[in-house]
This record gives C-alpha cells, sequence and structure tokens, in this order.
C-alpha cells in the first residue's frame, strides 16, 4: 500500500468513527486510487487497522499485509 492524500482522508475519517464509537475499522484499496472504510476485515487486501487504545484514551493504527 502506497502514500496517497485519499488514503489520509479516509484514515481521518476512520479515526473520528473509532473515537465516536469505539469499533474497530478498516481502511483498504478498493480500486485503484478509491479506498474505503470497513467494518469487517478484508482478508485479501492489504488494510490499515484503526482501533481505540482504552488504557491510553487514544486512536491508534497499524497496516495489516493481505493474509
Amino acid at each position: 500500500m502506497m502514500y496517497c492524500p485519499e488514503c489520509d482522508w479516509q484514515l481521518e475519517i476512520a479515526k473520528r468513527m473509532v473515537r465516536k464509537d469505539r469499533k474497530q475499522r478498516w481502511v483498504y484499496l478498493y480500486a485503484p486510487n478509491h479506498y474505503r472504510i470497513s467494518d469487517e476485515p478484508i482478508p485479501k487486501k492489504d488494510a490499515i487497522s484503526v482501533y481505540w487504545m482504552p488504557i491510553h484514551q487514544m486512536v491508534a493504527y497499524s497496516f495489516r499485509p493481505k493474509i
């Protein structure tokens, strides 16, 4: 997964969603230059996992390669 401004925008949206309801989200490349946010993991695609860290009271994210 390469750097893309659209991906940053989707990450910001996912962070706000996670901060609001504390549910984990995945940002993944759906089509060339088109990213989506999902509530369920997409196993055959590279994704960025956005999740809530309750001890630190903050949102974190990490890259997850395709399985």
